[in-house]
């Protein structure tokens, strides 16, 4: 059983049949017909993929994300794709809920950059989840970064540019700088906000 099953995985992934290559990998895992860390990375890799395919449709989006085992949507690649798409269609709270389970159960910097995108229809919970990942992960610029966005989103103009200048001490990057820049911009301090656009794009032709 697990040779052929083997032989025809492999031809499947070449296919990128992902929905085929997921029922193979089950026959394979039952039959100890693959290592389990290689087949845990192709499942993932399939997800990714199908992920992407269904990112067009939320209620396909969603209906496939439930089918996901619970352990295969808290690993971060898994988690990020999946947040990314729910963020593309405007579902913000589905993108949050996606986000906090994978950084509850293991930090990860790159899903906390995708916290400040997900647009909550309950912001002040939110920026309140997000400030107690703070205490244990002050000095994540990626993590401050989300926090200034949400920030701006409620209207804590002091505390979001707080926020945004905590990210850019920590680790400058463009979208800080850029996102700092409309935050000054707005408030009619053109003189710091024409800097920051400045540094923004510098920092856009370095990356």
């Amino acid at each position: 059983m697990p040779l052929p099953c083997v032989w025809n995985s492999k031809v499947q992934l070449r296919l990128n049949n992902w929905e085929q290559v997921l029922v193979l990998l089950q026959q394979l895992e039952k039959y100890d017909g693959m290592e389990s860390w290689q087949a845990r990375e192709i499942r993932h890799q399939a997800h990714q993929h199908l992920l992407l395919r269904h990112g067009s449709d939320l209620n396909a989006l969603m209906a496939y994300w439930k089918k996901v085992p619970e352990e295969d949507r808290l690993n971060g690649r898994v988690a990020l794709m999946g947040a990314e798409a729910f963020i593309k269609l405007g579902a913000g709270n589905q993108a949050q809920e996606v986000l906090e389970m994978s950084l509850t159960k293991q930090w990860n910097s790159e899903l906390a950059a995708k916290l400040g995108d997900c647009h909550s229809t309950n912001p002040h919970k939110q920026l309140q989840q997000a400030e107690h990942w703070l205490l244990s992960h002050e000095g994540d610029a990626n993590l401050l970064l989300s926090l200034g966005k949400m920030c701006i989103r409620l209207s804590l103009w002091g505390k979001a540019q707080s926020y945004l200048e905590a990210s850019i001490s920590v680790a400058p990057s463009a979208e800080a700088h850029l996102t700092l820049a409309r935050l000054l911009e707005s408030r009619g301090e053109s003189d710091a906000a024409n800097r920051h656009y400045r540094l923004s794009v510098e920092f856009c032709r370095a990356e």
